[in-house]
């Protein structure tokens, strides 16, 4: 195992966790949503460029931005928020999820990131069944 002081995961945690700040700002400043996000994925390309030569590959950036600026904006336009459900683990023992609820109990609020709506969750939740994909889906689910 390695020695070194900085830990691979925390540096890619505080990415991340930047990410969630930036767009936290601009939806409780109520700043252009979209002017952010557009200035954000212009100006991040510039860094790998200066680093690696290109941005070729670094896609998951503006893949997550948008993810995180529909995360936060859905569930601060309906005061709720969003928990992870657990798909499955890895190999490594790790949780993978796509699927963010409202409630473990009983979600109304469903957002999915690139993955169908499977049975297992139609069962779980009383959710229709996608027979496609979108890079984002979000579905409410009605009193009825």
């Amino acid at each position: 195992m390695s020695r070194l002081k900085i830990k691979p995961e925390c540096i890619i945690e505080e990415f991340f966790k930047s990410i969630q700040k930036y767009v936290n700002e601009a939806i409780i400043e109520r700043i252009n949503l979209m002017d952010s996000l557009y200035d954000f994925d212009m100006k991040s390309w510039e860094i790998p460029k200066k680093y690696k030569g290109s941005s070729s590959q670094m896609g998951f950036i503006a893949e997550y931005l948008v993810f995180e600026a529909v995360k936060q904006y859905i569930a601060e336009e309906n005061k709720i928020s969003f928990f992870p459900v657990v798909r499955t683990k890895t190999s490594e023992k790790n949780v993978e999820t796509y699927y963010f609820v409202n409630d473990r109990d009983n979600p109304k609020h469903l957002l999915c990131h690139g993955l169908q709506v499977y049975d297992t969750l139609t069962t779980t939740f009383g959710l229709p069944k996608i027979n496609y994909a979108h890079d984002i889906t979000y579905l409410i689910k009605s009193d009825t």
